[in-house]
């Protein structure tokens, strides 16, 4: 389902902001668009995140998730991985995800989240399942209490994709019976948005708690 508070777009250009999950305020989220220049300085403060330090992995289209347990080195901050969670206050977590799915998990009661940039290699390596894994093991989450987003990404309408995603995906157990892969009389294409979402379901999160911002990226 889409968020009831929906995505707004800064005048600036510069991001689109998501103000929280329905019945929940300890949470924000904020999705930098090309205007921003590749950085996040100038966004920061549009969110109200000015000072706060920002941990950003080196992305390797990995299904590796990191814990960040002290709020210090985020400027030095340089582990390889493609997801990042936390229990921490005050520390912003990014990843950079062009055309692929930003995922956004949320615990409400343990105060824990993650974000975790899934494009169709770290889809098929399951980071949407390490993601609840990790939650579950360092904060005691249970997947039925999560909170899910899925972010602005490519969508189905324009992602085309050849024979090699069409194999891992079958190969990964994630070809969802026609509706993650797509057939017409043009092209194969992908819904990876549906594919995450059946990872998330799959890792025990109720349907009713994923949000999708539905927007695609290309579009």
């Amino acid at each position: 389902m889409k968020p009831s508070s929906p995505l707004q777009e800064h005048p600036s250009g510069l991001f689109l902001r998501l103000p929280g999950f329905p019945g929940t305020e300890a949470w924000s989220a904020g999705f930098t668009t090309l205007r921003a220049g590749g950085t996040m300085d100038p966004v920061l403060p549009r969110l109200g995140w000015k000072g706060l330090p920002v941990f950003r992995p080196v992305q390797v289209h990995g299904g590796r998730v990191l814990k960040v347990a002290r709020p210090g080195g985020a400027d030095s901050f340089r582990e390889e991985a493609d997801g990042l969670a936390t229990g921490l206050r005050g520390i912003v977590l990014a990843v950079a995800s062009a055309d692929c799915v930003p995922l956004i998990l949320f615990d409400p009661g343990a105060q824990a989240g993650a974000v975790l940039h899934a494009g169709w290699r770290g889809t098929c390596r399951g980071i949407a399942r390490e993601g609840v894994r990790l939650l579950e093991n360092e904060y005691a989450s249970r997947p039925g209490d999560l909170l899910a987003l899925i972010g602005p990404c490519i969508g189905p309408c324009c992602y085309r994709i050849g024979d090699e995603v069409v194999r891992a995906f079958r190969d990964a157990g994630i070809d969802g019976e026609g509706k993650i892969l797509l057939k017409d009389e043009r092209a194969l294409r992908l819904d990876l948005p549906a594919a995450n979402r059946r990872l998330l379901e799959d890792a025990g999160i109720p349907p009713r708690r994923i949000f999708e911002a539905g927007l695609c990226t290309r579009c």
